[in-house]
């Protein structure tokens, strides 16, 4: 289980338990994904407030 968590993120409650945690902790999604992942994101939450902000949306 620590293999699939730690390479694919899959969380282990839902291994065990195959219930999902609904609850997105962004502060642990930051914290555990690499730097590459993490600048995608930060660069796709940027995109998508310069849309809301523009209008284009």
């Amino acid at each position: 289980m620590l293999i699939l968590y730690k390479k694919y993120r899959i969380d282990p409650t839902y291994l065990i338990t195959g219930e999902k945690n609904h609850i997105f902790d962004l502060e642990m999604f930051l914290s555990n994904c690499s730097k590459e992942e993490r600048n995608k994101f930060v660069g796709q939450a940027l995109s998508y407030i310069e849309k809301l902000i523009t209008g284009q949306m």
